[in-house]
């Protein structure tokens, strides 16, 4: 049978049953870039989407619409009757998962591969993104390509075309409906909103929680809720990115106010009443901010996909529903069950969430009393995915425990070769676990890829001139913190640590730390570290297990609303770099909680910890810090270093100055610009005003040359 047949029975088989058909055409490229041409008149002839390489996308004419793995995010919420996935441009488990989401009802799934025997020796291009310096591509496992190779081999409801061979579906798949799949989703979600709007209307002060498995219509159902709302309520949107909520705004007639997270939760934000805040997939926001948001509106509305590739919404219900009940927040649960775009037990759904583990099981751990058995090991990704339970039970916990867990945080866990991973398990069942990255020593790196040994690209971090893949800790450092001495350490980052809800405040993620600290040692590690999103309970968890607060990030992230702070805890007799860092933190944090928002409290409390002499006596008594504080002025003034991480010594220093001389000496221009962004922390709409800037690049440029002049006064009177 030809391929432009096999396509046609795919098409056949998905329009009878009202559901969608994967297509898995495999061999080698060339091979299947011609079948591709023999179905492109169909492809061409309807709504088709086609993920390829930059240079396919070019070269060949078979889709619709041709993008790249990165492009997929941009199509959330359309709407194709074909796809073709090519897997010779890079295998990317978020960009299938999105764009699949795209498929409705009767259309085909096209994945192309190379021939199953050839997987092993494939090189993936996306092999490229998970090494880091001193590995190589050769040190990246190829597990996760087992794993999903398993998947399509086990898949009975695919058809699969090779040079030598036709596999098809098995056919009990393949029931035709008995009426129309959407007019029956279309029912479910008119009766949810009229329910969700005459709750909202008629009970003040209480909030929705809208839940739904992907393709249900949820954000579609927000839009037409709104619709509702809109004449009695003032109506705000957010969530962790604009591409999500697109479809909401398409069902909207009203057209409702977009604002990220950190923009609502600012002190200067004022909230006409009544009012709705409407909080699409949610789970991918921290429920620590979802929480604030709580607080704040009077009304929200929580919407999450509780599965899928945006994030599990497992934490979500488990810890934010947890607390609406424990705090009595008045509170009604809906939920959407039937797809809108396809049939029940769709053939495409069913395989994503086995390959990539997007529909999780509860794991929970059953105790045995006085029979428990309990395992703390370091595991092996070989043995994950010969042990298909205890991986499934670890992306369970993982995406409980976090709200952003996507499949490629799965293949960055079986795949990477810096990744280390240690678990906890009772009664053989996960409780604990603990991913550990290796990063540095960079002083130690041979010469990368754009020509550079170790002492050009410490140099280069240092100056702001590069940011190389990976190894975060030394990176922060050396380039944000201006410690060149990072350069020459050996860190073992905690990227995820997580115990399973039933089992917390039993000091399991300190026993598991500790081990991580034992093994680190015996391999010769000088730190273990950890960077994490700023609140109170994680800093005091962090200090609990002999962590030292070194750094707090100048970046607000927009999804948590926080800043990140960086620890360390040193693991031999050198503890000088944590010394610096810790001597001049409060100093930092004094000039940070001016210029940030929402930062105070955290600074406030580490600062009092650090109990520092002022900035101008610590430096009258110590030279060597002047001559370091104009060295990384000078990193700023004629590199490229980032603003904000010399801003506290700009200030100081400027003080200082005018304690020395009683003014500072320079071109008046500057001078006040200077008082004005460092001193009196001007808000920089004025600043743009009032200096004729064009926005924040220039302000940074402007910046720089007022900087030198200062740098040459300094260095007069050094």
């Amino acid at each position: 049978m030809c391929f432009e047949d096999v396509y046609r029975q795919s098409q056949l088989f998905a329009q009878a049953a009202q559901h969608r058909q994967l297509l898995w055409l495999s061999g080698e490229a060339q091979w299947c870039y011609a079948q591709l041409g023999k179905i492109a008149p169909q492809l061409l002839n309807t709504q088709s989407v086609g993920v390829f390489n930059k240079a396919q996308c070019k070269a060949l004419k078979v889709c619709d619409r041709q993008i790249t793995n990165r492009e997929c995010q941009r199509y959330l919420g359309q709407e194709v009757q074909a796809i073709v996935y090519d897997a010779f441009a890079g295998f990317n488990p978020d960009s299938l998962s999105i764009i699949s989401g795209t498929l409705v009802a009767g259309g085909v799934l096209v994945l192309m591969t190379p021939a199953a025997e050839n997987w092993q020796h494939w090189n993936d291009p996306e092999l490229d993104n998970l090494w880091v310096q001193p590995y190589h591509i050769d040190n990246v496992q190829r597990h996760f390509l087992k794993w999903v190779l398993a998947s399509l081999m086990q898949d009975q409801h695919l058809i699969q075309y090779t040079e030598h061979s036709l596999t098809i579906a098995r056919q009990d798949s393949m029931k035709p409906q008995s009426s129309p799949v959407k007019l029956q989703a279309i029912d479910e979600q008119k009766l949810l909103v009229q329910k969700c709007a005459n709750y909202l209307l008629t009970n003040t002060l209480s909030s929705v929680v809208l839940t739904a498995p992907r393709g249900r219509g949820k954000s579609a159902a927000l839009g037409l809720l709104a619709n509702e709302l809109t004449r009695q309520r003032s109506l705000f949107l957010t969530a962790s990115d604009t591409q999500a909520v697109l479809q909401v705004q398409k069902f909207s007639n009203s057209d409702i106010g977009f604002y990220s997270p950190a923009q609502l939760l600012a002190d200067d934000f004022a909230i006409p009443l009544p009012a709705v805040l409407m909080v699409d997939e949610a789970a991918s926001i921290s429920v620590d901010v979802l929480v604030r948001l709580l607080h704040k509106f009077p009304q929200c509305i929580f919407s999450t996909t509780t599965d899928g590739y945006e994030g599990t919404g497992q934490g979500f219900k488990l810890r934010f529903l947890k607390y609406l009940a424990a705090n009595n927040n008045p509170c009604q649960l809906y939920e959407l069950t039937k797809p809108m775009r396809w049939a029940e037990n769709d053939p495409i759904e069913s395989w994503l969430n086995k390959a990539f583990l997007l529909a999780m099981t509860d794991h929970s751990p059953k105790e045995l009393n006085r029979k428990n058995e309990w395992l703390v090991a370091k595991i092996e990704s070989k043995v994950l995915i010969e042990t298909p339970l205890l991986l499934d039970q670890l992306y369970t916990l993982l995406a409980q425990a976090h709200y952003r867990t996507t499949p490629s945080d799965l293949r960055i866990i079986l795949d990477s070769p810096n990744m280390h991973l240690w678990l906890t398990r009772l009664n053989g069942e996960i409780v604990a676990a603990c991913l550990v990255a290796e990063e540095g020593p960079i002083d130690a790196f041979e010469k990368d890829p754009q020509g550079y040994d170790a002492r050009q690209l410490v140099q280069a971090i240092y100056r702001g001139q590069r940011r190389p893949r990976g190894n975060l800790i030394p990176q922060i450092l050396i380039g944000q913190e201006g410690e060149l001495a990072a350069g020459a350490f050996k860190f073992a980052r905690v990227v995820r640590i997580a115990t399973v809800h039933s089992q917390r405040r039993k000091a399991l993620a300190s026993q598991l730390l500790e081990t991580v600290a034992s093994w680190a040692q015996k391999n010769h590690f000088d730190y273990l570290s950890a960077n994490f999103s700023v609140d109170q309970g994680l800093l005091t968890f962090w200090q609990q297990s002999g962590f030292c607060i070194v750094r707090v990030g100048n970046q607000q992230d927009k999804v948590t609303a926080s800043y990140n702070a960086m620890s360390l805890k040193p693991l031999s007799s050198d503890c000088s770099l944590q010394q610096r860092l810790a001597e001049t933190l409060a100093y930092k944090l004094t000039y940070q909680r001016q210029r940030l928002t929402d930062i105070s409290l955290i600074a406030d409390r580490l600062i009092i910890e650090q109990q520092c002499p002022p900035f101008e006596q610590y430096v009258a008594a110590n030279s060597q810090y002047l001559s370091w504080c104009i060295e990384q002025l000078q990193c700023f003034a004629h590199y490229f270093r980032p603003l904000e991480s010399i801003g506290y010594i700009v200030a100081g220093l400027l003080n200082r100055q005018r304690q020395v001389s009683g003014s500072v000496t320079i071109n008046a221009r500057y001078q006040q610009l200077l008082e004005d962004y460092f001193i009196k922390h001007t808000a920089l709409d004025k600043l743009y005003v009032q200096y004729s800037l064009s926005g924040y690049r220039s302000l940074v440029k402007e910046l720089r040359y007022a900087v030198k002049a200062l740098l040459t006064l300094l260095e007069k009177g050094q």
